[in-house]
């Protein structure tokens, strides 16, 4: 038996990025779906202190990434470019078809250039049916 709930009409499926609204008090909600939709592989990443660097995120995903789905993401080099660490990361989590990355407290990344920059590259590279989503304390 299929339960229908209020938001299951609301969320945008075919975006490829999605910013839940800090003050969608029941934003928390939604999660459980996100990283259940079928067809889809999820993954869900936490960020817990104020990031400086691409590398922090990184080292975040590459946990994430080999506890979720036992997918080994290669180091960060030092010659990466917030693109080209895009560009990995997409053509690596491809390969399993369409994927939703689900970052929660990305505002204690908005600050951090690299992360912006690396995050916009990264929606522009998603596969088709593809998504990245954002939750946190405040817009970023």
């Amino acid at each position: 038996m299929s339960t229908k709930r209020w938001y299951d009409d609301v969320y945008p499926a075919d975006a490829s990025l999605v910013i839940l609204h800090p003050s969608f008090a029941n934003q928390h909600l939604l999660v459980p779906g996100l990283l259940k939709r079928k067809g889809r592989q999820a993954f869900f990443v936490s960020l817990s202190d104020p990031v400086e660097n691409l590398a922090q995120v990184w080292r975040l995903l590459t946990l994430a990434l080999a506890e979720q789905a036992d997918v080994a993401l290669p180091p960060l080099e030092g010659r990466s470019t917030p693109r080209s660490s895009a560009q990995n990361l997409a053509r690596l989590l491809r390969e399993d078809g369409p994927f939703t990355l689900y970052i929660d407290s990305f505002d204690l990344a908005a600050e951090c250039e690299p992360v912006i920059a690396w995050l916009s590259s990264l929606v522009k590279e998603l596969p088709r049916g593809s998504q990245v989503v954002l939750g946190g304390r405040r817009l970023p």
